[in-house]
């Protein structure tokens, strides 16, 4: 398990105040506003979520094994 700044990253999992990305599944819980950048295995997902009320705003680009998403 490591810790940096708030982020856990174990065995390929990602939580990051509440935002949780597994095998590219994200699962959001709560209020949470996320900017930053996250490594995990050669995927790249630069965050920009915020989760208010159940309404989920999501900006970014997202880079999977080559196939570039921008939302």
């Amino acid at each position: 398990m490591v810790v940096v700044m708030g982020v856990v990253v174990v065995v390929g999992v990602v939580v990051v105040v509440g935002v949780v990305v597994v095998e590219g599944v994200v699962v959001v819980v709560g209020v949470v506003v996320v900017v930053g950048v996250v490594v995990v295995e050669g995927v790249v997902v630069v965050v920009g979520v915020v989760v208010v009320v159940g309404v989920v705003v999501v900006v970014g680009v997202v880079v999977v094994n080559g196939v570039l998403f921008v939302v």
